[in-house]
């Protein structure tokens, strides 16, 4: 890979490595509209529906893995850095 500025002066090429870390994909689906809000559904990549979501996505997945620590004798929780889009 190498940059390319505006007028089209080429950089030196590099390697690149670029490492993907892929989580449990999960969703939520509007089922039917009315009464308080509608019907939800959970759904997996392919749009299937999720009964019910394991306690262990949620747990094991890095935008949700919260932990405990006590700092200072205050009792605080972790949020790892996440990004989404």
């Amino acid at each position: 890979m190498k940059a390319v500025d505006s007028l089209g002066a080429e950089g030196t090429a590099q390697n690149v490595t670029i490492t993907t870390i892929i989580a449990s994909i999960i969703g939520v689906v509007m089922k039917s509209t009315g009464g308080n809000g509608g019907t939800w559904s959970h759904i997996d990549e392919t749009g299937d529906d999720i009964a019910s979501p394991a306690t262990s996505w949620f747990n094991g997945h890095a935008a949700f893995n919260l932990t405990d620590v006590t700092i200072d004798g205050q009792a605080m929780v972790t949020v790892p850095k996440f990004y989404y889009k």
